[in-house]
């Protein structure tokens, strides 16, 4: 099946205000909890002068990087930058050596005005900076489409050595053939797609964005918003998010989700168990195909947990580096009946129980 014939046809023009508010539905681009005694913030907007370059070609990639030991690497969804770690990278990289990442038109990363944005360009500019930094064993970490660009990173350097990635962690991830929202429609439809980023600011967008990936929208915060949209109003900004959504679904991916049942090395799926945008039915999937794969699910939590729960999802990535184990407070067991993804409506399915 094609991806056109996956997202239909064009959306009608009454559900044009309520796509609007969902631009960004797939981005990670939550906000930051209140949070006593958990993980660390490390504020990318403010330190961006430590951020390091990484030439592919005549593309500038941006990265942050910090601490020694076994290497790990970030790599943000659609719409998001590596402020999206910002809870986990500064404890992680007291006992690791942690790097995340600005994907190509994201972030500080260059915004080219080409047509070089699908999840397997994205996936070779990763390989080439995970070999020009020499990250052997390293953990791949990815949410949302982040999460498949990991998964092609690691099928892309695991053809060429079994020496350069160790583990996976997949949070929240899109890994199949699937109907997507409706927004897709939208960015891929010429015209309205730049009517829609050309009259909408980028905070509206945003913090919309937020309601709908949030669990919890009292957790909101007006700092995060103005961040991600400074981030939106760059140069070059809405070109990488338009060509991104074109280009979302790899003309392979088939082939790509066959390619789970290979993967041999310790996987954990983490997911929020009230992600109304890519539900738990799909990282039950993804735990049943992959062999060695773990499933945490954290509670009354949504699209990024990283963000809205940092202290949970810090614990269950640790526990998992450690031992390759989740902590029994998280454990879920893959559903052994049939997964109907075709639930993947734009209403979004109930809220899933482990």
């Amino acid at each position: 099946m094609t991806a056109r014939r996956l997202l239909g046809p064009p959306p009608p023009a009454g559900m044009i205000k309520w796509v609007l508010g969902l631009v960004l539905l797939m981005s990670p681009l939550l906000a930051a909890p209140e949070l006593v005694g958990a993980a660390d913030s490390f504020d990318f907007t403010i330190k961006t002068d430590q951020a390091k370059t990484f030439n592919y070609g005549s593309i500038k990639i941006k990265y942050f990087e910090a601490g020694r030991g076994e290497p790990i690497l970030f790599i943000h969804g659609y719409g998001g930058s590596s402020y999206q770690w910002r809870y986990l990278f500064e404890p992680l990289a007291r006992h690791f050596r942690t790097v995340a990442v600005d994907l190509k038109g994201f972030g500080l990363s260059d915004k080219p005005e080409d047509g070089r944005y699908s999840p397997q360009e994205q996936a070779e500019i990763l390989a080439a900076l995970v070999k020009r930094l020499d990250l052997k064993g390293l953990t791949l970490a990815g949410n949302s489409i982040g999460g498949g660009v990991a998964l092609m990173t690691h099928f892309l350097l695991a053809a060429e050595s079994a020496d350069w990635v160790k583990r996976l962690i997949l949070i929240d991830t899109v890994a199949y053939d699937v109907k997507l929202p409706t927004f897709f429609k939208v960015m891929r439809t010429p015209v309205l797609n730049k009517i829609c980023l050309a009259t909408t600011p980028a905070y509206t967008r945003v913090e919309t964005t937020f309601k709908h990936a949030y669990f919890d929208p009292k957790k909101i915060d007006r700092v995060a918003i103005k961040t991600y949209a400074a981030y939106m109003n760059s140069p070059g900004a809405d070109h990488a998010l338009l060509k991104t959504a074109e280009q979302l679904l790899p003309r392979d991916i088939e082939a790509v989700s066959d390619k789970l049942k290979a993967i041999a090395i310790p996987v954990l799926i983490l997911w929020g168990r009230e992600d109304k945008l890519v539900p738990l039915n799909m990282g039950r999937r993804l735990a049943r195909d992959i062999p060695r794969a773990s499933l945490a699910v954290i509670p009354e939590c949504g699209h990024a947990p990283q963000e809205e729960k940092p202290a949970e999802t810090l614990e269950i990535i640790q526990r998992f580096l450690k031992d390759g184990a989740v902590p029994q407070l998280y454990a879920a067991v893959p559903a052994a009946s049939d997964f109907n993804l075709s639930g993947l409506d734009d209403r979004g399915p109930g809220a899933s129980r482990n």
